[in-house]
């Protein structure tokens, strides 16, 4: 069974691609895997100034 394809198509680099989902409105998780593992690549805030 293969992993849902969830959030939005992020980019391809080194022969990965990752993927995004929002998790909160300043807050994006970026992602890969394959039939085995997830792999979380990074956590982007954006200003939290508000």
């Amino acid at each position: 069974m293969a992993m849902p394809s969830i959030g939005q198509l992020g980019y391809t680099a080194n022969g990965y691609t990752y993927r995004s989902v929002l998790t909160h409105p300043k807050c994006r998780l970026y992602y890969r895997y394959n039939d085995f593992i997830v792999v979380f690549y990074k956590v982007h805030f954006s200003s939290m100034s508000d």
